[in-house]
């Protein structure tokens, strides 16, 4: 990642912000759907964490929910909208979040806010005024 990745995964992580990058690093088309760019996040939920470290420090994965539908804060809710398309729902417990993470898109010259979510323009900017 470049400066301003760094300053904001350092500042924002572990939490809800997703980062899209350049990637510096040659990833599988099923990861890239063949951009250029990847989505990297480290989450605050401890059961997460636990499964990242004990999956050597990497996990991909997609978001919780169908794409326009509301973002899934249980295993139940996971359930319900995927039924049996998925083989296995890890049960951390209810999200406290009721929002999915917010996404920035990060340039050699700043970030732009792709989705508003639990971190707000203002905070990302604050966060940036040290670097840019």
């Amino acid at each position: 990642m470049d400066s301003i990745a760094r300053m904001l995964a350092s500042r924002f992580w572990p939490g809800p912000l997703t980062i899209v990058a350049k990637s510096k690093a040659r990833f599988p088309n099923s990861l890239t759907l063949r951009r250029k760019t990847i989505a990297v996040r480290c989450p605050g939920n401890r059961v997460a964490l636990q499964l990242i470290r004990k999956c050597g420090g990497l996990l991909t994965g997609t978001s919780a929910n169908i794409t326009g539908k509301p973002p899934c804060t249980s295993a139940e809710m996971v359930q319900n909208q995927f039924g049996e398309t998925i083989d296995l729902v890890v049960d951390g417990g209810r999200s406290q979040r009721r929002t999915a993470s917010t996404i920035v898109r990060v340039y050699s010259r700043g970030v732009r806010v792709l989705r508003k979510g639990p971190i707000g323009d203002a905070e990302v900017e604050r966060a940036l005024s040290s670097v840019l």
